[in-house]
């Protein structure tokens, strides 16, 4: 027997006819021989694993992240437009990381010109640019572990590196009254092409990866191919480096 029911299917329908795929007694005036009806669904697909991208993600597109409430008023235009055409230049989920990599170089100046027209803090930048990176890992990764793993790599990327010094510039100038010169900064950058010699010669040596290496020090390859070619490279990166090689930070900046 089929059951017509004008409004749509009512609950204890589905409960027959789960009664009768899972091979259980029908209910009293079911036929066992009746089919449940396919129905159409709305739902989205069944979540498939990008390849290459190392997380499980929820949707093959790249998806373009709500801000978040307590995101700067003055800033949401700009943001916005960034986020959409970031999603234009990287479509895919596997492309996740240079996704957030251009939100950050496109957002720089944008934070920086908002702190020197007085609308925003400098020490309030990092914390916002951090929300927008977890805004982008929660709408794009499926697991906690992955939206965490998304967000600190973008962190120790160059672009990253790019707006701490950025907003170090700024406070500097609003303490001095003014621009001020390299010797008046407090560096949150290394630059010693010596050390880079070294680090490159002791991976040889050892017969370590790039990555591999990176992995150790908590950082990417992306970092150390820089570090290894322009000889600059974060501060605490470059300790941690200095410890995996088993020295310390004053021997490898020793001239040689």
């Amino acid at each position: 027997m089929v059951i017509h029911i004008p409004k749509g299917p009512h609950p204890k329908t589905y409960a027959r006819e789960d009664a009768i795929v899972k091979g259980d007694s029908p209910a009293p005036g079911v036929s066992m021989s009746a089919k449940p009806t396919q129905r159409a669904s709305k739902a989205f697909h069944p979540i498939r694993p990008v390849v290459g991208g190392g997380y499980s993600a929820r949707l093959e597109h790249t998806v373009i992240p709500e801000l978040p409430e307590s995101y700067p008023i003055n800033l949401k235009p700009q943001t916005d437009l960034i986020l959409a055409k970031a999603g234009l230049e990287f479509p895919v989920q596997t492309q996740i990381q240079k996704y957030c990599r251009y939100v950050i170089s496109k957002l720089k100046p944008h934070f920086l010109a908002a702190v020197e027209d007085k609308t925003l803090r400098a020490d309030e930048i990092l914390d916002i640019m951090n929300r927008v990176l977890r805004r982008i890992a929660i709408f794009n990764a499926e697991t906690s572990e992955d939206q965490y793993r998304i967000a600190q790599e973008a962190k120790r990327s160059d672009e990253w590196l790019e707006l701490a010094e950025g907003v170090e510039r700024v406070v500097a100038d609003v303490c001095t009254g003014g621009p001020v010169g390299p010797a008046k900064r407090l560096n949150v950058t290394i630059g010693s092409p010596i050390a880079a010699r070294r680090m490159e010669a002791y991976l040889e040596s050892k017969g370590i990866g790039l990555t591999e290496f990176a992995s150790r020090i908590g950082t990417t390859d992306r970092t150390l191919r820089t570090f290894r070619k322009t000889g600059r490279v974060r501060r605490d990166i470059f300790e941690a480096i200095a410890k995996a090689m088993g020295t310390t930070k004053e021997t490898l900046l020793k001239s040689e």
